[in-house]
This record gives C-alpha cells, sequence and structure tokens, in this order.
C-alpha cells in the first residue's frame, strides 16, 4: 500500500494543482515509499520474490489506466 501523509504543504499543493506527478514527486521527496519501493524492501527483506514485485507494481514512468488496463505515458515535463 502507499500512504500518502498529508502535510501542510502537500495541502497548498493539492489546493493549485491537479497534476499527480507533481503531487507524487513532493510527496517522495518528504519521505512517501512508492509501492515500486515498498516491494523493493520485502524483496531485500526475503518477504516476496522479484518476479512478484516487479508483477504486482507499475514502474515509476507508466501508469495503467484502471478501466481499459492501457498504458498512460506521464506528461512531459
Amino acid at each position: 500500500h502507499e500512504l500518502l501523509i498529508m502535510t501542510d504543504a502537500l495541502r497548498d499543493l493539492v489546493q493549485k494543482t491537479q497534476d499527480s506527478h507533481t503531487i507524487k514527486k513532493v510527496a517522495i521527496e518528504n519521505g512517501m515509499l512508492t509501492l515500486r519501493q515498498s516491494a523493493v524492501h520485502k524483496v531485500l527483506n526475503g518477504l516476496t520474490s522479484i518476479e512478484e514485485a516487479l508483477q504486482k507494481t507499475q514502474t515509476e514512468e507508466l501508469e495503467i489506466d484502471e478501466d481499459d488496463h492501457s498504458v498512460i505515458a506521464p506528461p512531459a515535463e
């Protein structure tokens, strides 16, 4: 699971923008672990396999549309 702790800085950012990539970047800078990062920790601690970690998480560069499972490329920065 990803857990985003809402800080004042993040709250202000969410009110100013709906750009999920910017919000995610700031959240990670403030200590949030992505699902992929959490999965890597589990692999390193012997709790899961690398195959399962890769299969169950998406790369940081791509998102998958939950409705039709198509790949959504991130916006150009």
